[in-house]
């Protein structure tokens, strides 16, 4: 189980979320530039990119080869071990999506 996320602000504006329990990504909830912190598991983390609003971060340590989840549903597989506080996207997770669900067939 991921973490849960700490913030830099008020409770009611948390910098990250964990939408579900069993979740090992925490979502951006305020815009971050690089140089901004953040905390989770009451560590300090530094962003070292601009985060979006919905981007994601590692709550827990991902290992290469497991399941990356987000809502308790698998969004991917980690193509690399991502430590905790890391940036999660397409550089170190590969996608679980099946083609039917993003492109209608033969298109």
């Amino acid at each position: 189980m991921a973490a849960r996320p700490d913030s830099t602000e008020s409770q009611a504006r948390p910098v990250l979320m964990q939408l579900h329990p069993d979740d090992n990504v925490l979502i951006v909830a305020r815009h971050l530039q690089p140089g901004d912190s953040y905390t989770v598991a009451g560590e300090a983390y530094e962003a070292d990119r601009e985060l979006l609003v919905g981007s994601k971060v590692a709550g827990a340590p991902i290992s290469a080869g497991a399941q990356v989840l987000r809502l308790s549903v698998p969004i991917g597989i980690a193509t690399r071990d991502i430590a905790i506080g890391d940036f999660v996207h397409m550089h170190n997770l590969a996608s679980q999506r099946q083609a039917s669900t993003t492109r209608l067939e033969g298109q």
